[in-house]
């Protein structure tokens, strides 16, 4: 809390200043990739009710459908956030910024999960 606590107070007369732009706390250069792992999580936890679903054990197989879909996650929100980061540097607001990028960006995250995900069919029947 801290880290944001201070970029709160030296925060709003500095953005408005271009020059002070590259200026900004640890913490908060952190956050993005923050926002990224998180998403590992969040897709293991997809990847084990498929796995219940189908009824199957954890093999080999699934280990490395499961390194496929970390992969994937990751890239998907390196997309998501760099369009939204290339926004923002553009001088829209936060709100309309991840609106946007997440509206426009919806279809490229889709595709790169899907093409992915069906390319590992064969080896989640093989079993």
């Amino acid at each position: 809390m801290r880290c944001l606590d201070q970029s709160n107070q030296q925060g709003r007369a500095d953005r408005a200043d271009p020059r002070n732009q590259t200026k900004q706390s640890p913490c908060l250069a952190a956050l993005p990739a923050l926002l990224i792992f998180l998403n590992i999580p969040l897709a293991a936890t997809g990847g084990i009710v498929a796995l219940l679903v189908r009824r199957m054990p954890f093999s080999i197989s699934a280990g490395v459908g499961f390194i496929a879909l970390f992969g994937i996650a990751v890239l998907n929100g390196i997309v998501l956030l760099t369009y939204i980061r290339e926004l923002r540097q553009k001088g829209l607001p936060i709100e309309v910024a991840i609106e946007e990028g997440a509206e426009t960006r919806l279809r490229p995250v889709l595709m790169t999960a899907l093409v992915a995900s069906l390319g590992f069919i064969p080896m989640a029947v093989s079993h």
